[in-house]
């Protein structure tokens, strides 16, 4: 961001107002699906525990003056984590703040501007990482797409999640969907057939969010619909939705925990001097050299696949 004296002197009839296209949470989907881990060390291992062990009975008959069958489990040392420290500043120059307008608040804006960025960084971490095909044990391209009329999402949804409880001991409770995804699921027959119970004339079935998921018997469906300007910097603007026609359906812990399952972590590393609980900070400080105070948001964190079968993408859901 290139801030020039130019930019900030506006005649004085409009400095009651000024205009901004501001990044907010909406359509951020980074910290709503993988439960957060507070760490205090920047990387580590962490334990497994092989599931079969556990669907397994070892359990025999016992006579008089037998002892019981014994047997045991494994422990597995797995892959580490590792919080990768983003962070962005915007330096504001002396002569900039000096012959700034008053409807300028520049170390509020700055703060916002960077803040925007690393929430940005975050979410498209995440999407890169989780959002996409090859990752989860199982990606499926519906045989019917979901925007056409006799597409069966629902049944589709609801298969695999059995098929997951029963090779995992756990049923998916979240949906990521994309936003196109989602705008198609809203008018879907094979949705909107099972939300009619309750609906009248003056008060049709409505597709929600919250009531979709409750009909598929999840706890949450979350919408990836996180804006990104996909143009070079000094070139038209490419604004775009997140990446691919798809749908995550996953089982995520309610917390983190030992001895828990869940597809995925995001680990925070907090106990970096000056960071909140949520890995982030925003100082700002002086640069004497280039006579500015510089504005500096930082935040780290790494979004982590751990469960790999607990996970179904849906690639392609949608006709070309």
């Amino acid at each position: 961001m290139i801030i020039t004296a130019g930019d900030l002197y506006i005649s004085q009839a409009l400095t009651n107002i000024s205009v901004a296209t501001e990044v907010t949470d909406e359509g951020f989907v980074a910290q709503e699906v993988f439960p957060t881990v507070l760490v205090n060390k920047q990387s580590a291992k962490y334990w497994e525990y092989p599931r079969g062990a556990w669907f397994r009975s070892a359990a025999q008959v016992r006579g008089p003056g037998q002892e019981s069958a014994g047997t045991s489990w494994q422990v597995l040392s797995k892959d580490a984590y590792y919080c990768n420290v983003q962070a962005l500043h915007v330096d504001v120059d002396d002569f900039i703040r000096a012959n700034a307008d008053s409807v300028f608040s520049l170390d509020a804006e700055a703060t916002r501007f960077c803040k925007g960025h690393i929430a940005l960084k975050r979410e498209y971490d995440f999407l890169s990482r989780a959002f996409v095909p090859g990752v989860w044990a199982t990606d499926i391209t519906p045989t019917i797409k979901w925007d056409q009329p006799n597409a069966t999402p629902w049944k589709d949804i609801r298969t695999q999640m059995t098929l997951t409880r029963m090779k995992t001991g756990k049923r998916p409770n979240k949906l990521v969907i994309q936003e196109h995804v989602w705008d198609v699921l809203q008018d879907c027959p094979d949705i909107l057939s099972r939300l009619t119970g309750g609906a009248t004339t003056g008060d049709p079935a409505m597709a929600t969010l919250e009531n979709v998921a409750k009909v598929l018997g999840l706890q949450k469906i979350v919408v990836a619909g996180a804006i990104q300007n996909q143009g070079v910097e000094g070139q038209l603007d490419a604004f775009a939705f997140a990446p691919g026609q798809a749908a995550l359906l996953v089982y995520a812990a309610p917390s983190p925990g030992i001895m828990t399952l869940s597809a995925g972590y995001t680990f925070v590393w907090n106990d970096l001097y000056g960071l909140d609980a949520q890995g982030e900070r925003v100082a700002k400080f002086r640069m004497d050299p280039i006579r500015s105070d510089r504005i500096e948001a930082e935040g780290n964190w790494d979004h982590k696949v751990i469960g790999a079968d607990l996970g179904v993408f849906f690639q392609n859901v949608l006709t070309p």
